[in-house]
């Protein structure tokens, strides 16, 4: 029988199907296993795809490291860390990871999100990246790629 896996890892190692599963169902990758239809279109991504990352961005995928646990002589996925071109690390079971999305939509999610926050209570009333959406201009290249002049910008949006 074939092993299952995500991003080419292997979901186990030199188990049998019974053993990881009992093991793997306490670990989120598990569920994403479990649910194809939602995962398909992220787990065939490689090194050189884009994606939209935990930071809302999209980003090209620079490396992919699984990260195992030892299970008797065997061991199971855990987790997939992705790494991006800015040098930071995404985790498939604990990030939002998805295929990378167009700059129209990406921009419109984000000042969804300030509006949000601004009706929380929050103030951007000084934020460039919000007057630049609220002005109509882009924060982000073709790509949706974070703008060099906004990355230095010291918010969490």
């Amino acid at each position: 029988m074939k092993i299952p896996n995500i991003f080419g890892f292997p979901i186990w190692v030199n188990l049998k199907r019974r053993i990881a599963e009992k093991h793997l169902k306490k670990y989120t990758l598990f569920r994403l296993w479990k649910k194809q239809a939602q995962t398909q279109a992220v787990s065939q991504l490689g090194v050189g795809d884009w994606i939209n990352d935990c930071s809302g961005y999209n980003t090209c995928i620079v490396e992919l490291v699984g990260v195992y646990r030892p299970v008797g002589k065997g061991s199971v996925l855990m987790d997939i860390e992705i790494k991006n071109e800015r040098g930071g690390y995404c985790s498939v079971a604990h990030c939002g990871v998805e295929p990378a999305i167009l700059r129209p939509e990406l921009e419109k999610n984000k000042l969804e999100l300030y509006q949000y926050w601004i009706s929380k209570g929050e103030d951007y009333s000084n934020d460039p990246k919000y007057l630049a959406l609220i002005g109509g201009a882009h924060i982000t290249d073709v790509n949706g790629r974070l703008l060099e002049s906004y990355k230095n910008v010291q918010n969490c949006l």
